[in-house]
């Protein structure tokens, strides 16, 4: 997609950055089968990719940094007036808050 590249030169990111960006874009082109435009990008669609990818294999940080990566372009795209639908209604991740049950029950260790 060439918004990618265009987000990609106005911006100073790191390589490692802009792979992410071209990579998760990529797979979220690829998941609407095929090349995408941007006037694809909807909320509709985009919550059942992330559905799909979160019912997948993939651990829910990784979703997560999918789900940004493609927001984050889109986001762009809808400030910059190149498509109509806003990125508004997406689908949220919960997380495990694991390291805070740690530390919650490290404290009570301590208190006991």
């Amino acid at each position: 997609m060439e918004h990618v590249e265009t987000y990609i030169q106005e911006r100073d990111l790191c390589p490692d950055y802009c792979a992410s960006l071209r990579a998760n874009v990529r797979k979220f082109c690829i998941w609407l089968g095929g090349v995408a435009t941007l006037d694809r990008f909807n909320s509709q669609s985009f919550n059942k990719w992330v559905t799909e990818l979160k019912g997948g294999s993939l651990a829910i940080n990784t979703v997560e940094g999918d789900r940004r990566c493609v927001v984050c372009i889109w986001s762009d795209a809808y400030d910059s007036e190149l498509v109509e639908d806003p990125p508004l209604r997406l689908k949220r991740l919960k997380k495990p808050r694991i390291g805070m049950e740690a530390e919650v029950a490290m404290t009570q260790e301590r208190l006991d």
